[in-house]
C-alpha cells in the first residue's frame, strides 16, 4: 500500500530496482531470492510499493507482522457492480446543446484522458471513433497491448489498452487459455462503461430500433484508455482479483489517466485490506479523479460498496426514458411494462394466459414453476399461451428461454413486492412484458378468476418524460458506512437503470448461449452504469478547472446535487417511499450547475493522512503512504474530515464539527441557511462568510446538539447550504475617455453575451439594456419587495476592455396569495420554499421570508398539499401559452379579485358564495372555475350577473389574458427606485419594460416542457 519517490522521470532501472527489492524482501522469509521470485507473480513498481505472490497461510501470517508491511491480504475477487441519459441530466435538450451548458463551456471534455479498470473494451465500436480527434496528447505515456489478438487497434480516441491477467490465471490454472492475453472485452461491460464515461457521438444508436438517438459519453471529446481487469467468471469467484486491479491502478497512474470509472467492487473491508482503496489513494495522491460503483447489493442497511473518503461513490436511479409494453387483458384492462423484445405477437389475436403454477410438471413445486425454472413447465399445459411468471429464482432471459422450449407464446413477467414498480427492460428473444408489483397482483387476480382468461401484448415502443424520475433503484446499495459510520456513502446518485451504450460484438445482448443476436449497442443496469456518468462529468470539470483537486470536483459535483424529482417532490424508491441520504448522498447530480459551485470543500492527502492515523494506522506506517516522516495530528476526528458531508453517528450530548470553504468562483457574501435534522439544535459559527478572493479559504464550526433529553433513535437528517447574498446595483454604462472599446465592439461582445443566454433583442432596443455593476447599496429583495414571491431570474452579462464583468440579475416576482386551506407545517412549508430557491441559486435572509406563504413557491405552482376540496394529481402548469395571452400583470387579477369578493360579502351578505367566488378567483383550469360559478349561479344569480358584467378576464385567474411566465417589471422597478433614490441616472422603468418585453419569449422556451402538461384535478374524497 505504500508509494515509490522516482519523481516524475522515472526511468526501467528504477523499476527494476523495486522489484529487486521485493524479490529480496521476500526471500528473506521464503528462505531464497529463487523462491520469491517463484512466489510474486506481480511487482508493483511505478506508484503502488507491493507485489502480489502465491503464499501458505503461514508464510503470509509472518510476513503481516513486519513492521515495514502496511497490510496482507488474500487475492479476492470484485464484482462488476446513453442516449437519453445526458438530456435527462440537461447537458443537451431534445438533441440539442444549450448556450451555457457545461458541454459547451468545457469543450465536450477534450483531451481529457479517463481511464476505466474493467472487463476490456470492443475497439471497433463506433463509440470509440477517432474521427474529428487531434493528436494524441504528448504527456500520455500508456501503450497499446494487444497481446493475442493481432486485430486489436488502439487509435486517437482509445488511446491506450492493456491486460492484467496474473491474478486471475494464479485462481484459475490451466482454465486460462491464449485467447484470454487480450484486452479485446467478451463481456460488453468494459466498453458500456468506457463508452459511457467518454465515449465519441454517434448517430443512430438503438437496440433493435429502440431508444434510437445519438449516442455519447459524459466527456464525447475525451480520450479513452482501456485496463482489462475482470474476466469471464469460468471459477466459482469473483472475477476481478485484487492483485490484477492493484496492477491496472498502477499502471493507469503510470499513463498519465486524468479520471479513472471503476465499476465494480466487493463487500465493505477496512482500507488497507481493499485493492480498490489502495489504489485510488494513490491515484487521488497524483491528481486522478476516482469514481466508483456503490454495488447492486439492494436497499439494506450498511451494503454499500467504496467507501473511502477520497473515492467518488455513485448510488443508481431511474432517468425520464421507459420502453413501454403493455399487457392488455380480455376484460380490456391495460397494464403498463417495459420489454426490449424483438419478437410480437400477432395483432389484433389474443392468446390464453395461465399462471407457471398452472403449467407446472407433477415433480415441480407452485413456487418453482411460478418462477418459470427451467424443467418445471409442462410443454403440453403452456403450448400456445401466454405464461404470467413471477420475478425471482432464474433470469428473466431464462423465463423467456424456457417459455419457448414449452411452446409457449409470451410471458408477463410480475415484479416482487421488494422491488415495486422498478422492472428493467431486457431484449427478451420471446413476446414479452415486465410489469410493476402492484399491476401485477390485478392480473393474477384476473387470470385466476376468469375460467378462459386471455391477454395479448404489445410491442414495445420508446417513451420520454415518464414521471416520477428519478427514483432510487431498489438494487442500489446503501448506507450507512459499515467501516467509517462517519463518513457519508454513497456521495452522489446517477442514471443506471436501461441504460444504452455500447456493446461488444462476441455475445448476445442477453448473454445466453441462444441468443446469436448482434448489436452495437445494448441497455444495461446496475451502479455499475451509473459510474461512469458521474466519471464523464468529472472529466468535463477537470477540463473546466484544470487545477481543481480531486476533492474539488468532488465537492462541486455534491454541492450541486438535487433531491428532488422532475415532479419537484422528494425522491423515492420504486415503492414510492421517500429516500435519504443515505440512498443517494448528497442527491442527483446536477452537472450545469457543478461548474461553477462558488464554495467548495477541498482536501489535501495530509487531510487523508489525518484521517489514516484516525483509522490507527501508526506513523511508520503512514510514511510509507508520503515517502517521508508524517506526524499523527492530536486530537483527530473522524468527522472534521473536510468532506461536503457531515455525518455524526450515536450523538450524545453534544458536538462541535469543523470545515473550512474555499473561493472558486467571485469573491461574495454566503449566508449559511440551516435545515436542522428532528430533535437536533444546529448553530453555525459564523454564520456569515465573506470571500474576496480566488482560492481564499474560511472556516466554521457548526455544533449539533441533542434538544432535550432523549436523542433520536434512528438517522436523522438536516441540511446546510451557503447560498451567495448576491447584491447588484445597476446604472447607465458612462462615457469613459480611456476606454479603449470601439462602440461596435461593445455591440459586438453583448450580443455574444445574449447568445450565451439565448436571447435577442433587436438593435434599436439594445443600447439602453447594458447596465453596470459599480457597488453594493442593496438587495433588489429587501422588505418593499415583500409579499411578492420570486419565481425566476436572468443575467445580462456584457464585458468591458479592463476585463470587468457587467452583470445585471433580474429577480422575477409575483405577488403571494392567501391560502386558507393550508395544511402543511411551517417547517415543511420553509423546507419547500428553501427547495425552489435553491433551484433559483439565491438566499433571502431568514427574517424576510416569514411573509412569503409556500402555496405559490414558483412559477410551475407546484402544491404539496390538498386545497380547496381537491388533491393535485399533477403539477400546477398555469402558465400555458394556449389559454393565457395577453399583457396584464397578475396584480391587477389578485387586486380586482381582492376588491369583488368584499363588495360581494359587504352587499350581498352571503359567505358561502364568497368562499364560492374566492375558488372560483383561485381557480387554474376554466373546467374547474366553471364547476364553482355554477355552483355560484345556483345559490345567487344576482351575484352571478354581476361577475359577468364585471368580465372574468379581469379577476378569474382562469380567464387571466396573460403570459404568466413574464416578469413582473413594474414591481421590480419599484424597488429598484426605492433604493437607488436620487443616485440613480438611468431610466430604471424603461429598462425593466424592455426585458419584460423582449424577454418573454426566453422564458417560454426554457419552460417548453410544461406546455403540453395538463392540470388534472380529482375530488379529494370521492365515494
Amino acid at each position: 500500500m505504500g508509494g515509490h519517490s522516482h519523481g516524475k522521470e522515472a526511468s526501467f532501472i528504477d523499476f527494476d530496482r523495486v522489484t529487486n527489492s521485493h524479490h529480496e524482501f521476500l526471500g528473506l522469509h521464503l528462505g531464497s531470492i529463487k523462491k520469491a521470485k517463484d512466489a510474486i507473480f506481480y511487482s508493483y513498481t511505478r506508484h503502488i510499493n507491493g507485489f502480489a505472490a502465491i503464499l501458505e497461510d503461514e508464510e503470509a501470517a509472518a510476513l503481516s507482522k513486519h513492521p515495514k508491511v502496511v497490510s496482507v491480504f488474500l487475492n479476492k475477487g470484485k464484482e462488476l457492480h446513453t442516449t437519453r441519459s445526458w438530456n435527462f441530466l440537461g447537458l443537451e435538450h431534445d438533441g440539442k446543446i444549450p448556450k451555457g451548458s457545461l458541454w459547451e463551456k468545457a469543450r465536450f471534455g477534450e483531451d481529457i484522458i479517463i481511464g476505466n479498470i474493467d472487463s476490456g473494451v470492443w475497439p471497433e465500436s463506433e463509440s470509440f471513433s477517432d474521427e474529428g480527434m487531434g493528436p494524441i496528447p504528448s504527456r500520455w505515456k500508456g501503450t497499446c497491448q494487444t497481446g493475442s489478438d493481432p486485430t486489436f487497434r488502439c487509435n486517437r480516441k482509445l488511446i491506450g489498452a492493456r491486460y492484467f491477467i496474473k491474478g486471475f490465471a494464479a485462481e484459475a490454472g490451466a482454465l486460462v487459455t491464449s485467447k484470454f492475453y487480450t484486452p479485446r472485452d467478451t463481456l460488453g461491460h468494459g466498453s458500456h462503461t468506457l463508452s459511457t464515461a467518454g465515449g465519441n457521438f454517434v448517430e443512430g444508436a438503438n437496440i433493435f430500433g429502440y431508444g434510437n438517438g445519438t449516442a455519447k459519453g459524459g466527456s464525447p471529446k475525451a480520450r479513452v484508455a482501456a485496463y482489462k481487469a475482470c474476466w469471464p467468471p469460468i471459477i466459482p469467484s469473483d472475477s476481478c482479483t485484487d492483485a490484477d486491479v492493484l496492477a491496472a491502478f498502477d499502471m493507469a497512474i503510470h499513463d498519465g489517466v486524468d479520471v479513472l470509472s471503476i465499476s465494480m467492487g466487493g463487500l465493505p473491508v477496512p482500507y488497507a485490506l481493499d485493492s480498490i482503496a489502495i489504489g485510488s489513494f494513490h491515484a487521488v495522491k497524483h491528481g486522478i479523479v476516482v469514481v466508483t460503483s456503490g454495488g447492486n447489493s439492494g436497499a439494506y442497511p450498511g451494503t454499500i460498496a467504496n467507501i473511502a473518503p477520497w473515492l467518488v461513490t455513485v448510488g443508481a436511479s431511474t432517468m425520464d426514458r421507459e420502453f413501454a409494453s403493455y399487457v392488455v387483458l380480455g376484460n380490456n384492462k391495460r397494464y403498463r411494462g417495459v420489454s426490449l423484445s424483438t419478437g410480437a405477437l400477432p395483432e389484433g389475436k389474443s392468446f390464453p394466459i395461465i399462471t407457471g403454477a398452472s403449467a407446472k410438471v407433477a415433480n415441480a413445486t407452485t413456487q418453482e414453476a411460478n418462477f418459470c425454472i427451467a424443467g418445471t413447465l409442462d410443454p403440453k399445459k403452456a403450448k400456445g399461451a401466454i405464461l404470467v411468471c413471477h420475478r425471482g429464482g432464474s433470469a428473466a432471459f431464462d423465463k423467456c428461454t424456457q417459455a419457448i422450449l414449452v411452446g409457449a407464446v409470451g410471458i408477463v413477467i410480475l415484479n416482487s413486492a421488494f422491488f415495486g414498480n422498478e422492472m428493467y427492460a431486457e431484449p427478451y428473444l420471446c413476446p414479452a412484458t415486465f410489469i410493476s408489483y402492484s399491476d401485477g397482483l390485478k392480473v393474477l387476480s384476473y387470470v385466476n378468476a376468469t375460467r378462459t382468461a386471455t391477454a395479448y401484448i404489445t410491442r414495445p415502443t420508446t417513451e420520454l418524460g415518464t414521471k416520477p424520475a428519478p427514483i432510487m433503484a431498489a438494487f442500489s446499495s446503501i448506507g450507512p458506512n459499515s467501516v467509517t459510520p462517519e463518513i457519508l456513502k454513497p456521495d452522489i446518485t446517477a442514471p443506471g437503470v436501461n441504460i444504452l451504450a455500447a456493446y461488444t460484438g462476441d455475445q448476445g445482448p442477453s448473454e445466453i448461449g441462444l441468443d446469436n443476436r448482434q448489436v452495437k449497442f445494448n441497455t444495461m443496469t446496475g451502479t455499475s452504469m451509473s459510474c461512469p456518468h458521474v466519471a464523464g462529468v468529472a472529466g468535463l470539470l477537470k477540463t473546466l478547472h484544470p487545477t481543481w483537486s480531486p476533492a474539488a470536483i468532488k465537492s462541486a459535483i455534491m454541492t450541486s446535487a438535487r433531491t428532488r424529482d422532475n415532479t419537484f417532490k422528494p425522491m423515492t424508491n420504486s415503492t414510492h417511499l421517500k429516500v435519504s441520504p443515505f440512498a443517494y448522498g448528497s442527491g442527483h447530480i446536477w452537472p450545469n450547475r457543478a461548474m461553477d459551485p462558488g464554495l467548495v470543500y477541498d482536501i489535501t492527502i495530509d487531510d487523508y493522512m489525518n484521517f489514516l492515523c484516525a483509522q490507527g494506522y501508526n506513523e511508520t506506517q503512514i510514511s510509507f503512504f508520503t515517502q517521508g516522516y508524517f506526524k499523527c495530528p492530536e486530537p483527530i476526528s473522524f468527522s472534521n474530515l473536510n468532506l461536503p458531508s457531515i455525518t455524526v453517528p450515536k450523538l450524545n450530548g453534544s458536538v462541535v464539527v469543523t470545515r473550512t470553504l474555499k473561493n472558486v468562483g467571485s469573491p461574495g457574501t454566503y449566508k449559511a441557511r440551516i435545515r436542522s435534522p428532528i430533535g437536533i439544535s444546529v448553530v453555525v459559527e459564523p454564520n456569515t462568510l465573506e470571500f474576496k478572493k480566488i482560492g481564499e479559504e474560511k472556516s466554521f464550526k457548526m455544533t449539533l446538539k441533542v434538544i432535550g433529553h432523549k436523542a433520536p433513535k434512528d438517522y436523522v437528517f438536516g441540511q446546510l447550504i451557503w447560498p451567495v447574498l448576491r447584491v447588484y446595483v445597476v446604472e447607465k454604462i458612462r462615457e469613459n475617455e480611456n476606454q479603449n472599446v470601439e462602440e461596435e465592439q461593445k455591440q459586438d461582445i453583448f450580443d455574444d453575451r445574449l447568445d450565451d443566454l439565448g436571447m435577442n433583442i433587436p438593435d434599436d432596443d439594445q443600447t439602453s439594456t447594458l447596465v453596470d455593476v459599480t457597488n453594493t447599496v442593496g438587495s433588489l429583495l429587501n422588505q418593499r419587495v415583500l409579499p411578492f414571491k420570486v419565481i425566476d431570474q436572468v443575467w445580462l452579462r456584457a464585458y468591458l476592455s479592463d476585463s470587468s464583468r457587467l452583470v445585471l440579475r433580474v429577480y422575477m416576482v409575483e405577488k403571494t396569495r392567501e391560502n386558507e386551506n393550508q395544511n402543511v407545517k411551517e417547517e415543511e412549508q420553509q423546507d419547500i420554499f428553501d427547495d425552489r430557491l435553491d433551484d433559483l441559486d439565491m438566499n433571502i435572509p431568514d427574517d424576510d421570508q416569514t411573509p412569503m406563504p409556500v402555496d405559490v413557491t414558483n412559477m410551475d405552482l407546484i402544491r404539496e398539499t390538498h386545497e380547496h376540496g381537491y388533491a393535485v394529481l399533477d403539477a400546477y402548469h398555469y402558465m400555458l401559452e394556449s389559454k393565457n395571452l395577453g399583457s396584464k400583470t397578475a396584480l391587477h387579477i389578485d387586486g380586482n379579485g381582492r376588491h369583488l369578493r368584499e363588495k360581494i360579502q359587504t352587499n350581498f351578505h352571503n359567505k358561502r358564495v364568497v368562499t364560492l367566488f374566492y375558488r372560483a378567483a383561485k381557480a387554474y383550469s376554466r373546467e374547474e372555475f366553471l364547476d364553482y360559478f355554477n355552483q355560484i349561479a345556483g345559490r345567487h344569480p344576482k351575484v352571478a350577473e354581476h361577475l359577468v358584467r364585471v368580465s372574468f378576464e379581469i379577476w378569474s385567474w382562469a380567464f387571466y389574458p396573460k403570459n404568466r411566465y413574464n416578469i413582473m417589471a413594474s414591481n421590480i422597478a419599484e424597488s429598484v427606485n426605492s433604493l437607488f433614490g436620487d443616485e440613480r441616472e438611468f431610466p430604471i422603468v424603461a429598462l425593466f419594460e424592455i426585458i419584460n418585453k423582449k424577454y418573454d419569449q426566453f422564458f417560454h422556451e426554457r419552460r417548453v416542457e410544461f406546455e403540453d402538461a395538463g392540470t388534472p384535478f380529482v375530488l379529494e374524497v370521492e365515494k
